[in-house]
């Protein structure tokens, strides 16, 4: 039987990877860093129960360098049944893909998959973009990566 999905949940856990690649070079604000984790901590403990609750799965759009800093909460989600895509699939880092030559952005997704291959043990399948910055280069770079879609993008609501 096909499961029949009527309302698709994406969660970005940025955490800190956000706050620690500003793009721009200005200084850091402690604030955000303090925001991070506990967006990481404490917001992803109450999600899970909410998703618990309701008997709901959602996708995980997690830069790699959050599931390196916080393995222990992103265990939680991966343990619990949720997909975490790829965060060049969401950036190591949060990189703006915009700001990234097409080197750059492979460097990012090499980078990522491998993460989150290792801690998953699967390949993601899913991409978004950090800030919904994408390139001219990024559909081509995620097919070419298996990536088989793509969240950052918003012009249909049934179409990958």
């Amino acid at each position: 039987m096909v499961k029949r999905v009527l309302v698709g949940y994406g969660v970005d856990v940025d955490a800190v990877a956000n706050w620690i690649n500003t793009c721009d070079g200005s200084p850091q604000n402690p604030t955000n860093v303090s925001r991070g984790v506990f967006g990481a901590t404490v917001g992803t403990d109450r999600l899970l129960k909410l998703f618990e609750t309701y008997n709901i799965r959602a996708t995980f759009f997690t830069p790699a360098h959050s599931i390196e800093t916080f393995p222990d909460q992103l265990a939680k989600v991966r343990d619990a049944g949720h997909e975490i895509s790829v965060s060049g699939l969401h950036g190591y880092t949060h990189e703006y893909i915009s700001q990234l030559s097409e080197k750059e952005q492979r460097s990012v997704l090499d980078r990522s998959i491998n993460v989150i291959t290792k801690f998953t043990g699967t390949k993601p399948l899913g991409y978004t973009a950090p800030a919904w910055a994408t390139s001219k280069e990024l559909i081509p770079l995620l097919e070419e990566y298996g990536i088989l879609y793509d969240h950052s993008f918003m012009h249909h609501d049934v179409q990958p």
